[in-house]
């Protein structure tokens, strides 16, 4: 439906949204898919190339692998839920660079961050890296707009406070931060 504006098919043990199923939504602006069996990121190749999708919550879904082409059609996309799922490697947000405000990437599997994750991320402002496998964060200074970042219960063992200082002088509009149980 062109009209469509919300869709929330949260906790249904769904395994599969038919890439059809997106015909001609270009008004859809929320998709909760959150606490589902879709083991991937639903595929959006039928979404109109004009939508208007903002908020996406895939939370909760046993979700391993994010390919490249799997969000490009999303560039309008301000809120992206990815949280509580088996994801090892941060997804290329390229198409999402000038729009994403909030990134949930918590209680996953990753191990790494990409060099340029975050280049270009100038409204990034919350991300939740927390509950991870993370050793080095680095390319989060690249996220200068942020303003809360929570990144406890990783693997981070050369965090200095020296590198806490930098993550304030990169981040200027940090007021939240959250880095216990680190070590």
């Amino acid at each position: 439906s062109s009209t469509m504006q919300a869709i929330t098919l949260s906790v249904n043990d769904i395994t599969e949204v038919n890439p059809e199923f997106f015909d001609g939504m270009s008004a859809l602006v929320t998709f909760d898919i959150q606490t589902n069996k879709l083991g991937k990121v639903p595929d959006f190749s039928r979404l109109p190339l004009n939508n208007s999708l903002l908020h996406l919550y895939a939370q909760n879904n046993g979700i391993s692998n994010i390919a490249k082409t799997d969000l490009e059609r999303l560039t309008k996309l301000q809120y992206l839920g990815l949280s509580h799922n088996q994801i090892s490697v941060i997804p290329d947000m390229t198409h999402q660079k000038e729009s994403l405000i909030y990134l949930y990437l918590d209680d996953n599997q990753i191990t790494g961050i990409p060099r340029n994750a975050f280049d270009g991320m100038n409204n990034l402002t919350y991300l939740y890296l927390n509950s991870n496998q993370l050793k080095d964060i680095a390319p989060v200074y690249a996220a200068t707009s942020l303003t809360d970042l929570y990144l406890h219960e990783n693997k981070l063992n050369n965090l200095t406070s020296d590198g806490i200082l930098r993550l304030f002088h990169a981040m200027p509009g940090l007021s939240g931060l959250s880095l216990h149980d680190t070590g």
